[in-house]
């Protein structure tokens, strides 16, 4: 029997390029004979999958996995070397030797190249690779910089300011500073040449207003993690007003500072932005509603508005009206909503109203955190009782009601009176709660603002074994047009046990329609029998796949 000579050479990826083959090497035919099975084609999205799924924090671990499958066999070799476009997406400054670096360029061929750096241990700090940087820096059209915790971001900083001097490739920019910090990058060049950068995100760091110079900028995402918000008072974003101009999409998020003296200040034309398509932010409610006297967005711009309450603070019933009013303020007056979803859990409150086209969508997210401080708490408790039809038995001590829901009540209260227009279209409701939830209790305020509900559909099955919905929505004058009923169902079983007593009290409601996930539908018939067989016999079932 013939020996078969290897056809793979092991080697590290510390050693120079000089000791992995370049030739071809005689493969095991069986190998083979699989592998050229294969289309090209096919095998080249094989390789892109592979290059795109990489989800190592090491940058250049994508560049070393194309070369071991380059390495495999003559077919799987000729698939790399005859793609340049999956080369031109896996250069870095990590743990790359010069003559690799060399030859990942070599085999992008003239595209435009993807440069990823991470200043930690890893980064290579000789001159060969920096020189070789030098001559490729014109062609950078994507650039991913991070800089560990404990790293200054000294070799970051200088790679961003070569760039920003002459980059007339670059497109996309990430800054990503780790750590609770913020970071000024006033490595920026004032009148830099980067015409067309269209993407910038910055973490945990910031560009001086007065160093921004991007007349291409479409999408641009600030965020502050675990941080102090990084950028001036809204009414300083003005300054650089010009850069937003053909935004397309705006992210701030715990980025901008509160202005402490917003009436003081002598406020210039608000910021004008007739291209944006999506707007997302995080912020105290004065912070969000300063924002939104500063930007004019168009109607149909997608919004997202997250109002933060501190959890180190006391908090006042005029915070709760303050964050409703600051939701409101971004609330378009010339669309008419038709669908609403009121969600309520343990992390979040949300509202969010949506039209049939689904453009102008307003969602506003509210952050509450456990140890809440609301000195109100005892007379809005005995508020919330009173009036937000609390059964009489859950006056008795075994009914526990804590601050954080009192603080509750008096925002969704303060929400039915500001959205009320916005409220008062709806016909579609949706809603997310769960079975031992009292959301119900406090959203009774927005149920009396919207008088059109024709349907209710629950997110999750447990919205109908919540006893306290169930005996709200009973109360004949709220929801009087009130006609279908929507229930998810999935592969948790759902508890519908009292939905027939609700059906045949509120005989209005003659339709009722399950939403099933498309993989389950084979069970769905005799499933739907078993939740329905105690449903009034004029009630219409019905489902559909969603």
């Amino acid at each position: 029997m013939s020996m078969l000579q290897p056809s793979y050479i092991p080697y590290t990826h510390s050693e120079p390029l000089f000791v992995i083959p370049e030739v071809l090497e005689i493969e095991d035919t069986r190998t083979n004979t699989m592998i050229s099975g294969f289309p090209s084609s096919v095998l080249s999205n094989v390789l892109t999958f592979l290059v795109n799924s990489c989800t190592s924090n090491n940058p250049s671990q994508p560049a070393h996995d194309l070369l071991r499958v380059s390495h495999v066999d003559s077919h799987l070799r000729k698939a790399c070397l005859g793609n340049p476009a999956l080369w031109n997406q896996v250069l870095s400054l990590n743990g790359i030797s010069p003559r690799f670096f060399s030859a990942i360029v070599e085999r992008s061929g003239t595209l435009p190249l993807s440069l990823s750096v991470r200043e930690d241990g890893s980064l290579s700090t000789g001159p060969e690779v920096w020189s070789l940087l030098m001559d490729i820096l014109l062609r950078i059209r994507s650039l991913d910089v991070e800089v560990d915790e404990g790293y200054e971001g000294t070799k970051a900083r200088f790679l961003l300011a070569l760039l920003t001097i002459n980059a007339p490739a670059l497109e996309e920019c990430v800054i990503v500073f780790h750590g609770q910090r913020s970071v000024p990058l006033n490595c920026f060049i004032p009148h830099g040449r980067t015409p067309r950068l269209r993407q910038l995100e910055l973490i945990n760091c910031f560009i001086p207003l007065d160093r921004c110079h991007f007349p291409q900028l479409a999408s641009i995402a600030v965020r502050s993690i675990n941080g102090e918000p990084t950028l001036p008072s809204p009414y300083d974003c003005l300054r650089f007003h010009v850069q937003f101009r053909y935004l397309r999409q705006l992210v701030l998020w715990n980025a901008v500072q509160q202005s402490s003296t917003p009436n003081q200040i002598i406020r210039p034309p608000p910021v004008e932005l007739p291209f944006l398509e999506a707007l997302i932010l995080l912020g105290s409610g004065a912070a969000c509603k300063q924002l939104a006297e500063v930007f004019r967005i168009p109607s149909e711009c997608n919004r997202s508005v997250t109002i933060q309450f501190p959890g180190d603070c006391q908090c006042t019933s005029a915070d709760a009206t303050a964050a409703a009013l600051a939701a409101c303020s971004f609330i378009p007056e010339d669309l008419k909503y038709t669908a609403c979803l009121l969600e309520s859990t343990s992390v979040v409150q949300a509202l969010k109203f949506s039209t049939p086209s689904q453009k102008g969508t307003a969602k506003f997210s509210f952050l509450i955190g456990k140890s809440l401080d609301f000195p109100a708490f005892g007379p809005i408790s005995f508020l919330l009782k009173a009036s937000a039809y609390v059964p009489f038995i859950s006056w008795l001590p075994g009914f526990a009601m804590t601050a954080q829901d009192a603080f509750l009540f008096t925002l969704w209260q303060s929400l039915s009176l500001t959205c009320n227009n916005a409220l008062s279209s709806v016909d579609l409701l949706n809603l997310s709660f769960d079975g031992s939830s009292a959301a119900p209790h406090f959203l009774v305020p927005l149920f009396e603002s919207m008088p059109n509900i024709a349907m209710v559909a629950a997110m999750v099955p447990q919205v109908y074994s919540n006893p306290s919905f169930l005996n709200i929505t009973g109360r004949k004058e709220l929801f009087p047009k009130l006609d279908t009923l929507g229930i998810p169902l999935n592969r948790s079983k759902a508890d519908l046990t009292c939905l027939p007593q609700l059906l045949r009290h509120r005989q209005g409601i003659r339709n009722v329609l399950f939403y099933i996930c498309p993989v389950w539908s084979g069970q769905v018939r005799s499933t739907i029998q078993d939740l329905t067989k105690d449903f009034p016999e004029n009630v219409e079932i019905g489902w559909m796949e969603n």
